[in-house]
């Protein structure tokens, strides 16, 4: 399956987008379409989203943007929708024509505005959230991934065949502690990344 242009002549795994409503879930291998080369991939973000920080905590862990130049983009906490606005486009960018929020970044790829022309990008026809972390690859010009515990698992081992030996040893998944760790991962999200949002949307002080 393909979504724009420059993929038309790729081909992808079958659970890699399924479709407009579906989200993205390729891996990055070197078998695969994604494969592990420097200064292919970009990282969006929100310093307000648990999700993203995690992904972008392995970035920085494992030193992806010092030896692979995963480089990222930074929107802004405020404001997610425009109620007068029906596409309610989502996440904004520090834009020439947006007031800037210090911590954000401009889109450092497209000078987008709004995170979902990132995702229209990619399809044209997606219909799903527009959410961070996001894995944008700068070869094929399509999303790798959305999925903030699939980047999470495939970001912390996908490049370490470019990394030093001494980085690449690293895991923050290690064997004997996945299960524990699986555990209290499922009880963070519940309890506390999704906490965030629930609070940050909240109509009111009783919710």
């Amino acid at each position: 399956m393909s979504t724009n242009g420059s993929t038309s002549d790729m081909t992808f795994p079958p659970d890699w987008h399924t479709g407009p409503d579906d989200s993205f879930h390729g891996k990055i291998t070197k078998e695969g379409p994604f494969q592990p080369e420097k200064d292919r991939y970009h990282l969006y973000i929100g310093l307000f989203c648990p999700f993203a920080h995690r992904a972008n905590l392995v970035r920085k862990l494992k030193q992806l943007d010092k030896y692979t130049g995963i480089d990222i983009s930074i929107v802004k906490p405020y404001p997610k929708d425009e109620p007068d606005t029906p596409s309610k486009p989502g996440w904004r960018f520090n834009h020439k024509e947006e007031s800037q929020y210090e911590g954000a970044t401009e889109d450092k790829l497209f000078g987008y505005r709004y995170m979902n022309e990132v995702y229209f990008r990619a399809d044209k026809s997606y219909k799903g959230k527009y959410t961070v972390p996001a894995l944008w690859d700068k070869k094929l010009n399509t999303m790798v991934n959305n999925e903030s515990a699939e980047l999470l698992r495939d970001l912390q081992t996908a490049f370490d065949e470019l990394l030093p030996k001494d980085v690449a040893e690293v895991t923050l998944y290690p064997k004997e502690l996945q299960g524990e760790i699986d555990t209290v991962a499922g009880w963070m999200s519940d309890h506390l990344n999704t906490g965030v949002y629930k609070a940050g949307f909240a109509p009111n002080q009783e919710v």
